[in-house]
């Protein structure tokens, strides 16, 4: 097909008819001239189209690492996510304390020192499974 390969890229038209051009130069199916009159350009702006489409294809060739390229993390987005961390915490914090003083308040007889207890050990709980979480969300990543 030569040249003709051009027209089953993605591309506009326009794209599609100087690179079959600059494909038959190549080829030798045209001639400068021939080619610069087809696409109505001069000759050293398909020269300069040329070398441009080369230099694409080369770089393209260049031997690259297989697979994806590694993931470079911000140098804020540890310390951003530490502090979203904490902040989760404390708000979770303070509404467990919102809760306990409403209890305190409404039913004194409730609080004793097994429910402080309850709660304290709730709060462990919360605390260690929240690290296993984020130990878990870091792997993913």
């Amino acid at each position: 097909m030569g040249a003709k390969l051009a027209q089953h890229l993605d591309g506009s038209e326009v794209a599609k008819r100087r690179l079959e051009g600059i494909l038959a130069t190549i080829t030798g199916e045209l001639s400068i001239p021939e080619a610069c009159q087809q696409l109505g350009i001069s000759e050293a702006r398909l020269y300069q189209l040329r070398t441009a489409v080369l230099e694409a294809g080369l770089s393209c060739l260049e031997p690259r690492p297989a697979g994806r390229p590694a993931r470079v993390e911000e140098p804020g987005a540890v310390r951003i996510a530490e502090l979203q961390e904490q902040l989760e915490e404390a708000q979770w914090e303070q509404q467990a304390a919102e809760v306990r003083a409403v209890i305190a308040e409404t039913m004194p007889h409730l609080q004793t020192d097994e429910v402080v207890k309850k709660t304290t050990d709730l709060k462990r709980r919360r605390k260690t499974l929240h690290r296993k979480n984020a130990g878990r969300r870091k792997k993913a990543r």
